[in-house]
């Protein structure tokens, strides 16, 4: 009995498989989002820290308040004259705070929507506000470059602080001091300030033009985002950099923290959101949406992400739930009800034991048109067939190794007339300078070479794919010698190093 023909393999590369972390698992497991199309950019979204948990979302010159159950508007505010910015709820949720292009700042009561009081003192635009841990005073940064504080009992300014050589931006309070909080300009600094003392405490140079700015609830560290990089710095060491972060590739926009401040989350125009671990500050997960983003903020339950872009557009995704044990049951009796194809075909997944008598049924073995033509010895053929667009480059190089592997790929290659060498040319370009087929693709090209030297200049098409060749495979070695220079160039500093440090 005739052996049976064994089918030619496909050249496969390993590839290194993503081992998912439980960090990464947890923030991408939520809900095809759902898209709202604003008015304007959305320049910050900010979570309500009391239950229901609804969420302001600022853009043009509306604030509005979201839902988190329904996703759906609740409440709009407009008393805006121009565009607005940053809206921000206050610790008990009842009040919200919001600046504008009109240099104004207003507070607004939730339940009736009416404007409470309305700060004015600043002359450009305010582009960070927010409540006071004591709830009673309002900080305010604007473009004037002064940061202001409010009382809110009064309406009046308390204090106007000078510093900053560029608008300011950002603005962030510490949630254990009430009258410690830290503002961040585009003049690249980042001040910490002192409701007692005219003067910042301390002034840290961030290297870019500050976007945000966060302070750990403790308030012993603080973090600053501006360009593409995210740093760490030391409050008690007197504004030590403890960690830089630069894993997003364009201008970091936003910070902020889960809800127990082991993970920082940042946002960025790279349309990524970042989640690092903030014991070692490496990233952990990460999240890609469709359009640069402004601004985000994740509920302090951590089921809702809201996600704020540049195009207007307003993405919200809600955790996945997990089915209840007794639902899945339910849901598979009634599948197993309506499934009567499955009814019928019961039982297939079936494991003998060692009492039953197994019968196996062997199916014959459907072989490729280029198996075929190799099973009867039609080398040109089998390799015209594998040259096909409809078969990938692994099965076209793995027909090509069992041809040198029986020595007939010599046959293969010859006698071809135009159309044909056109083909096989226009592959070799293709494939010849990938890493994973140039050890064997190489050969066959100089085989190519060799057969059909005679012909060049009898054929323009067979010309031009020639030419395209030798350029494909000088700019490979060109490639490979820049890269031989970069490694020896790395060697020697690898090198210096390890002598200045055992030195």
């Amino acid at each position: 009995m005739a052996a049976s023909f064994k089918q030619t393999a496909a050249v496969l590369t390993p590839r290194a498989g993503k081992k998912q972390t439980p960090d990464a698992a947890y923030w991408n497991n939520f809900e095809f989002p759902v898209t709202v199309k604003e008015y304007g950019a959305v320049s910050c979204v900010d979570f309500s820290p009391v239950e229901p948990y609804s969420f302001a979302v600022t853009a043009s010159d509306k604030v509005h308040i979201y839902n988190s159950r329904t996703n759906r508007v609740d409440k709009v505010l407009t008393r805006f004259k121009d565009v607005a910015h940053s809206g921000r709820f206050r610790s008990d949720g009842e009040l919200l705070v919001a600046g504008g292009d009109e240099g104004l700042v207003r507070v607004f009561h939730l339940d009736t929507k009416t404007s409470l009081r309305s700060f004015s003192g600043h002359t450009r635009s305010v582009h960070a506000a927010c409540f006071s841990t004591d709830k009673v005073r309002v900080v305010s940064g604007s473009d004037d470059k002064t940061t202001r504080l409010w009382d809110l009992a009064t309406g009046e300014g308390v204090q106007t602080l000078t510093g900053h050589q560029d608008y300011i931006r950002s603005v962030a309070v510490c949630k254990s001091a009430a009258n410690m909080w830290i503002t961040g300009g585009y003049d690249h600094t980042v001040r910490m300030w002192d409701g007692r003392t005219p003067d910042s405490t301390m002034v840290v140079d961030h290297g870019h033009p500050v976007e945000a700015v966060l302070m750990f609830p403790h308030g012993n560290m603080f973090l600053s985002a501006g360009g593409n990089c995210i740093k760490v710095w030391d409050a008690l060491a007197g504004g030590r950099l403890l960690a830089t972060c630069g894993n997003h590739h364009k201008t970091v926009t936003s910070l902020a923290f889960n809800s127990t401040c082991s993970r920082l989350l940042s946002a960025s125009l790279d349309r990524h959101v970042k989640v690092y671990d903030v014991g070692t500050y490496q990233c952990v997960a990460s999240m890609s949406y469709p359009s640069p983003i402004l601004s985000f903020g994740v509920s302090p339950r951590e089921d809702i992400v809201a996600v704020g872009c540049a195009d207007g557009m307003l993405s919200i995704q809600r955790r996945k739930r997990e089915e209840s044990s007794t639902k899945q049951s339910l849901r598979q009796r009634q599948r197993r009800k309506t499934a009567n194809r499955r009814y019928y075909t019961r039982g297939g997944d079936y494991k003998p034991v060692v009492a039953d008598y197994s019968v196996t049924h062997k199916q014959k073995e459907q072989l490729k048109k280029f198996d075929k033509h190799l099973k009867t010895f039609s080398s040109t053929r089998a390799l015209d067939e594998a040259l096909k667009p409809c078969y990938p480059a692994e099965v076209t190089v793995g027909v090509i190794q069992e041809l040198i592997r029986r020595g007939s790929i010599k046959e293969a290659l010859a006698g071809r007339d135009e159309k044909g060498l056109e083909i096989l040319l226009t592959f070799l370009c293709r494939w010849t300078c990938e890493e994973k087929y140039c050890r064997v693709l190489l050969d066959v090209t100089t085989l190519v070479i060799d057969m059909y030297a005679g012909v060049v200049g009898q054929s323009e098409r067979v010309d031009r794919l020639l030419q395209k060749l030798l350029r494909s495979v000088q700019r490979e070695v060109s490639h490979q010698e820049q890269l031989f220079n970069t490694l020896g160039a790395l060697e020697t500093l690898l090198t210096a190093a390890q002598t200045t440090n055992t030195g």
